[in-house]
């Protein structure tokens, strides 16, 4: 199994309400999330995911729908007196994008910093990985299984994953002959160059650390 060094509790992206710090900083927080600025933001995010990224609806000329779902702190933001854009704080934000009678779910972690909140795309769907988690899987199973296919056409090595679902909720499992409480399993679909391909992916605490083992295989294979 590989390994990510995120933290159990950072590496997940926990499906409830957003909990802020009472305080000044929590309540300017919970207003924000709520505000134009960053719903405008999450739309413009969804909208060139969709369109320039996975190349989707390009034709859709219908109004496009923001929904803000589950959201995760990571670092707590920090607010200036006058200012109601965060000066700091780190959080991972998921929201559905819905146009043209189909609905798609989109990942992003926002970065505040100096006034202003940069948001970075990660993977689409819902998979429970944080940024770190993701990282390794791609570097260490995607791109490797990429590499191995023969059916890509000439040079081309782009590879996008264009869509991540929960195939085995978090649960008690028996792997290898041991129950392991909190194992779930995942599926993600990937684009390589015109060239769809799936994997499968099994998640387990790690026994030796606070972080999260996984294997590129189905959970009922190990």
């Amino acid at each position: 199994m590989g390994v990510s060094r995120l933290a159990l509790a950072l590496a997940t992206l926990v499906a409830t309400a957003p909990v802020l710090a009472a305080g000044p900083d929590g309540a300017a927080m919970e207003q924000y999330l709520r505000s134009k600025h960053y719903m405008d933001r999450l739309f413009k995010l969804g909208i060139y995911w969709d369109r320039n990224v996975l190349q989707r609806q390009q034709q859709c000329q219908e109004n496009y729908e923001v929904e803000p779902t589950t959201f995760m702190l990571l670092d707590p933001p920090q607010f200036e007196a006058g200012n109601p854009v965060p000066v700091h704080g780190i959080w991972q934000q998921r929201f559905r994008l819905s146009r043209c009678g189909e609905t798609v779910t989109y990942n992003a972690i926002a970065v505040a910093k100096s006034g202003n909140v940069e948001l970075q795309p990660q993977v689409p769907g819902e998979s429970r990985a944080g940024p770190s988690l993701i990282k390794d899987l791609y570097e260490q199973a995607v791109a490797v299984e990429s590499a191995n296919m023969t059916e890509a056409k000439g040079d081309c090595k782009k590879v996008l994953v264009t869509d991540t679902w929960v195939s085995l909720p978090p649960a008690p499992r028996v792997l290898g002959g041991q129950t392991i409480d909190n194992v779930w399993e995942e599926e993600w679909t990937m684009d390589r160059c015109g060239t769809e391909f799936q994997m499968s992916f099994c998640f387990k605490p790690s026994a030796q650390q606070s972080g999260v083992d996984w294997a590129p295989r189905n959970c009922n294979s190990l």
